[in-house]
């Protein structure tokens, strides 16, 4: 592996993190700061993953090309724009980059999701709808 394909595949790997920690942590954050409220949340989430892809691309087109995407990668290989075996690693790069993305999201909004369970000394979320016990 040479060194511009090395740059080339951290480019996408970081790019696709980047990308993934907007996406999950707007997501995130736009439920907890916008409760019932899902056209605001979805609003603020579009807004901020629209700023995050013209920064992204801006930064790393020049030396990857900005896919972040294993379905751009393939279709660039299926048009004889890319070779195979550099789409497959692209896809790899991309994949690991989208996990460590999505886990750093996690990470900065850890408390703030639905899915977590508050513990007794601590009050519910405000993202998550307040059940009530059942009667009976």
């Amino acid at each position: 592996m040479n060194a511009t394909l090395s740059r080339r595949l951290a480019a996408e790997a970081l790019g696709t993190a980047l990308l993934l920690a907007v996406v999950v942590g707007s997501g995130v954050m736009g439920q907890a700061l916008a409760p019932d409220q899902d056209a605001l949340a979805l609003l603020g989430n579009t807004l901020a993953t629209g700023a995050a892809l013209v920064v992204l691309i801006t930064i790393f087109g020049p030396s990857s090309g900005a896919h972040f995407n294993p379905a751009v990668s393939t279709v660039m290989a299926l048009r004889g724009q890319m070779a195979p075996k550099h789409a497959i690693l692209y896809a790899g790069a991309q994949v690991v980059g989208a996990l460590a993305g999505v886990v750093l999201a996690h990470a900065c909004s850890a408390g703030r999701s639905c899915r977590s369970r508050p513990t007794p000394a601590t009050a519910p979320p405000r993202c998550c709808p307040r059940r009530s016990p059942p009667s009976g």
